[in-house]
Parts: structure tokens; C-alpha cells; sequence
């Protein structure tokens, strides 16, 4: 059976949050969830989907906190063992604001994606950039976000619309 795992960082805010509405969305017998401290990078042998999501800082740059930050840390792990995703699909979300930091709207989601992708995953989920108000992001290519992004500080109230159509999508591409 192909089985999804959901990784998140961090952990008791709004990322955990949506996490486990993403859960409950693609029904929680179908997948795990797990926060990103918990995690063993050899635990990718028991899944085919991966779904991944993060917070943009408060910094111009992820570099800029690098040291704190468990993503990062996680990301340079997986290059420095070599770990290999083919075969496995790779699905983002990203929280961020786009009011207080609209020239780095949910740039995470391209960071995770990005070293995703290098080690051999297969990505899903593009998500349109309409309705949103942010001036800049480095997760949007061809227009489109790399994944879902999430605004919990000022559109709240649609989150779980969001969530629930970007499952559809991903239900469609195979996931």
C-alpha cells in the first residue's frame, strides 16, 4: 500500500496547525504525520508521498537563521547522506505572511521544494497565485506557487477551503 507521510516545523503554531488539517483531509489511515524534530531520514523507505511544510522567518533569508532552524538542518542532512527520493512524490505548504513580509511571501516552500526535487523527488501540488497580495516569493515559478501557501495571520478563514481543494489536486496527480 502507498502511504503518505506529512513532515512539519515547527511545532504547537500555526504549521502544526494546518499539518493536521492536511491529515485530516487525506484521511488520517492513509498517512503519518510526524514533526520534523522526530524524524529519521531513513524513515522514507516506508512511504511513496511526502508532504512538507514550514514557516517563512522573520529574515530576509533562511541563511540568516539557519542555525535554528530545523528545516535547514534536516534539508542538509538528507544532501550530506545522500538520500535519494525517486520514485517519491513530493508535495509543499508554506505559511508566511503576506501583509508583514510581502517580498518574501512563503519563500520556504521553494527551499524545501528545492532540495526535495535534487534529491530525486517527483513534485505535485502547483498552486495558483491568484487571490493572494504579496509582492515578491521565491516559490512561484511560471506563476504558479511550488505548493500550497498559507496565510493563518490574515485569511484564516480560508484555509480550510484551501486545504481541502490543494487535496483534491493532489488526489488528481496521483498522490
Amino acid at each position: 500500500m502507498k502511504k503518505t507521510v506529512i513532515l512539519y516545523w515547527p511545532e504547537g503554531g500555526a504549521v502544526d496547525k494546518s499539518a493536521h488539517k492536511i491529515l485530516a483531509a487525506i484521511k488520517p489511515e492513509n498517512a503519518d504525520i510526524f514533526n520534523l524534530e522526530e524524524v529519521d531520514i531513513n524513515l522514507f523507505n516506508n512511504y511513496s508521498y511526502i508532504i512538507a511544510g514550514g514557516s517563512t522567518v522573520g529574515a530576509e533569508t533562511w541563511e540568516e537563521v539557519a542555525g535554528n532552524n530545523q528545516w535547514t538542518l534536516f534539508l542538509n542532512k538528507c544532501k550530506k547522506n545522500r538520500i535519494s527520493f525517486k520514485d517519491k512524490k513530493i508535495a509543499v505548504f508554506g505559511l508566511g505572511d503576506q501583509i508583514l513580509y510581502p517580498h518574501q511571501f512563503v519563500n520556504d516552500m521553494y527551499e524545501i521544494f528545492h532540495t526535495f526535487t535534487q534529491l530525486n523527488a517527483i513534485p505535485v501540488g502547483k498552486w495558483p497565485t491568484e487571490g493572494y497580495r504579496f509582492s515578491n516569493s521565491k516559490a512561484v515559478i511560471d506563476n504558479m506557487f511550488v505548493g500550497l501557501p498559507l496565510d493563518d495571520t490574515n485569511e484564516s478563514d480560508k484555509t480550510d477551503e484551501r486545504v481541502n481543494r490543494w487535496i483534491k489536486e493532489l488526489i488528481k496527480q496521483g498522490f
